[in-house]
């Protein structure tokens, strides 16, 4: 299914706007944004939208689960492995 033109652009606006909206705000708290990391946020989505649209087509659907699972599992060791020493 393909959207028209005039959605896609509202969304975008409306992201756009969005984060006009909340630099904004972080500017009248005096807080700052590291573009060091929004640059590494955009390069991984950047490989992961490529990797999302080359991947399919190469490897079997099983394999593409498995590696689905293995990723989240890996995402909430890290995640625990940081979060649970400010919890105790």
């Amino acid at each position: 299914m393909q959207l028209p033109p005039a959605i896609v652009g509202k969304g975008i606006l409306a992201s756009f706007m969005g984060c006009i909206r909340h630099l904004l705000s972080l500017a009248a708290q005096n807080l700052h944004v590291d573009w060091g990391i929004i640059r590494l946020l955009v390069r991984v989505g950047a490989l992961d939208s490529f990797a999302s649209h080359w991947l399919p087509g190469r490897l079997p659907h099983s394999m593409l689960r498995q590696l689905f699972g293995v990723s989240l599992a890996l995402m909430g060791i890290y995640i625990v492995w940081h979060t649970l020493p400010r919890v105790l």
